[in-house]
């Protein structure tokens, strides 16, 4: 970024001025001198004033600081501060009887509820560790390892962890015992060992908190892992977690549904967070598994502790232990089918009972609004049993910004809002979009082309065309050649735009599109076609980030006047995109219609308060290789294929954009001009570019006739 000084404010002009002043006196001899003398002071400070805010209005900024969090409808939580490295460790506890549901958990429902920002800061991750009770080197948990090195390879841990682990507590016979029906009084022994294996291990490594997820704790909403890395950046808590919130509880011995004893009724279950960090904590925690409370579980031992401390440490360390919302604890139980919903005349919500017949996605999150993990086998399940239309099942689209649609990694050879395209997304969540990607023999291509053409540090000018945009392609090309450009790819669409382009010595990327219309697409908005091109598009845009190629994106209608790439590779942002507002003095769109009807915003202001947001446009743009960056591109696709209303494509860009922690900016209007501000708008003379634009879109013009002519 660049070294911004900071702006003059009013103290530091009166300072400057009285000094002038001071100085002026000896050689002002009437009232009438020193007047005008003073008065010339205060212009010329007003004149600098002014010119130093010109220069800094000019000034691309991100509209995110990295690593803020700000609030919005679907994320109460604010987290100003950067999570530090080591903030924060994500432990799976785990035997060899969890792997399958480890398999449903991790492997689907993390992918569902995409657990991180688009881009979260590598640096800056929380890590994640699965902890296995045994040795699982072992020859005999040979299978298990593979089951679980095939789970760390999924696209979730991946991107949102920085480093994620497979540890052995080396736990054996009567030390990894864990009996719930309770037939000996060392029952629990084997998962208290596991957790002081886990909490030791997190405390060495110097991490501040620990929060434990065992393998049937799913997430109710996307950006859990966020909701996580806030709360272990901002608490002094040494346990933030969940009281148990059902109606009863199964006692695995008895065999029946029952409240829970009196002395633990109000102890925070073990799927919680931990000050590992804590010395205070460790302490405390050494003290209550010493004597009978050791065979008891953890939790449960170190609430009995609290209760058995002098009434005045017992308040003062009430505050320690800290009941919070990110977690939801409902237990088990089973068989609780016939008990009352809450529905209008029955019982009110406090009183309603969760457990009941199995409640919907919907029901979950209106019932607990600020809940993002969710503690209980049996709706874990459900959950997962939802992708199917059973359990829980699916009401779209719910899916919010992490579900991703089947239709954008089949290629999307659908038309847009058929029935076809909705049940094709719902299908596949969880499934196509979460697995690694197969490197096939077409991506191999792309990417092997895009490295031979781009330039020494990667980087490369990509179009799309097909045969219905031929005549743009040729005036694109036209340009090109004119300037020297070299660093350049046009993916063709259909055979015969690629036959030609190659017979014209160019060098295309052939993407076939199944679907296509013969005439090679269409450029009326939202018709088949044009959805079918569009989501070809961001396919292919997608695997060239996730190659690590950094992409200038332009569309046809876009004249190239010289390379971009030097420019916009010494700026210091991961995304860069064309201002898609009408006007060059101003990038702010306060449209009522854009920005309530479309985006759905509560409040027309951006994060400084201005009304209006920033609005840009996905036909210019400049955006670095990376996965994260990748991943905010699918999940626009993802929205605009199951919001096939108002919102297009653009509209769910500019939408995550805004609640991400991408360190973005628009590209300055004056080198990167849209077609309303070069044609209709233009900078007056001593505020344009000293070498011109680099580029203009014909944006101003619609349909590709219209934009030929221009």
């Amino acid at each position: 970024r660049r070294d911004i000084p900071s702006p003059p404010i009013a103290s530091d002009i009166q300072c400057r001025y009285q000094s002038q002043r001071c100085l002026q006196r000896r050689f002002c001899t009437s009232r009438a001198s020193r007047a005008a003398t003073c008065a010339a002071s205060v212009y010329g400070c007003l004149i600098l004033s002014l010119a130093y805010w010109r220069h800094i209005s000019e000034l691309p900024r991100p509209q995110q600081a990295p690593g803020s969090v700000t609030s919005s409808t679907d994320r109460p939580t604010t987290c100003h501060p950067a999570p530090r490295p080591h903030t924060l460790l994500v432990t799976v506890p785990f035997t060899a009887k969890d792997a399958g549901l480890l398999e449903l958990v991790v492997g689907r429902l993390w992918g569902r509820f995409w657990p991180c920002q688009s881009t979260p800061l590598p640096t800056t991750r929380p890590d994640l560790t699965f902890a296995f009770s045994g040795n699982i080197s072992a020859p005999v948990h040979a299978a298990l390892r593979a089951r679980l090195v095939a789970l760390m390879a999924r696209r979730a841990p991946r991107e949102c962890f920085r480093r994620v682990r497979l540890e052995s507590a080396h736990l054996s016979g009567r030390s990894d015992l864990y009996d719930k029906r309770r037939g000996a009084v060392d029952w629990t022994v084997g998962p208290n060992m596991l957790f002081r294996h886990s909490f030791e291990r997190a405390a060495r490594a110097g991490y501040r908190y620990m929060v434990q997820l065992e393998p049937d704790v799913a997430p109710l909403r996307p950006l859990w892992l966020e909701e996580l890395s806030c709360l272990a950046a901002r608490s002094s808590a040494w346990v933030i977690g969940s009281p148990f919130l059902g109606r009863c509880s199964y006692d695995a011995k008895e065999e029946r549904c029952a409240e829970l004893g009196e002395r633990i009724q109000y102890h925070l279950n073990g799927n919680a967070m931990y000050a590992v960090g804590d010395t205070g904590f460790r302490d405390y925690l050494a003290r209550a598994f010493r004597g009978n409370l050791s065979l008891w579980p953890t939790d449960l031992a170190l609430y009995l502790h609290l209760q058995r401390l002098p009434e005045v440490v017992r308040r003062r360390l009430q505050r320690r232990f800290q009941p919070h919302s990110f977690v939801v604890n409902l237990g088990n139980n089973p068989s609780q089918a016939a008990a009352e919903h809450a529905t209008a005349g029955q019982a009110s919500a406090e009183e309603a009972d969760p457990q009941a017949a199995t409640p919907s996605l919907r029901q979950l999150r209106n019932r607990w609004p600020h809940a993002y993990l969710l503690h209980s086998a049996r709706l874990t399940r459900a959950l997962v049993d939802g992708e199917g239309g059973g359990g829980l099942g699916v009401e779209a689209p719910w899916l919010d910004q992490a579900v991703h649609a089947a239709s954008f990694a089949a290629g999307l050879a659908l038309g847009g809002g058929s029935a076809e395209t909705k049940e094709a997304g719902t299908h596949a969540r969880g499934t196509v979009m979460d697995a690694k990607p197969e490197v096939s023999g077409q991506l191999n291509a792309l990417l092997r082309l895009a490295d031979r053409r781009s330039d020494p540090q990667r980087r490369l000018v990509v179009s799309f065309v097909s045969s219905a945009y031929h005549e743009l392609c040729d005036h694109w090309l036209h340009h090109v050649h004119r300037h020297g450009l070299q660093h350049y790819l046009l993916v063709a669409f259909d055979a015969a735009q690629a036959a030609q382009l190659a017979a014209q010595g160019e060098e295309p990327h052939f993407e076939p599109m199944a679907g296509l219309s013969a005439a090679g697409g269409s450029d009326v908005f939202a018709s088949r076609d044009f959805f079918t091109l569009n989501a070809a598009r961001y396919r292919v845009l997608v695997s060239l980030l996730r190659g690590g190629i950094d992409v200038f994106a332009v569309d046809l209608d876009v004249v190239l006047l010289r390379d971009p790439l030097p420019l916009v590779g010494s700026m210091p942002f991961e995304l860069l995109l064309q201002s898609d507002a009408r006007n060059f003095s101003s990038m702010i769109e306060s449209s009522p219609y854009l920005l309530r009807d479309r985006l759905g915003l509560a409040q027309n202001t951006d994060s400084e308060g201005t009304p209006g947001i920033t609005y840009v446009n996905g036909g210019v743009f400049f955006a670095r290789g990376t996965a994260a960056i990748a991943r905010l591109f699918e999940d626009a696709w993802a929205l605009a294929s199951l919001d096939l209303g108002k919102r297009n494509e653009q509209d769910c860009l500019n939408l995550l954009l805004h609640r991400s922690a991408i360190r973005w900016s628009p590209l300055p209007p004056a080198l990167f001009p849209n077609g309303f501000v070069y044609f209709r708008r233009p900078p007056p003379p001593h505020l344009e570019a000293r070498e011109g634009p680099v580029l203009v879109r014909c944006s101003q013009a619609s349909g590709v006739t219209c934009q030929t002519s221009t």
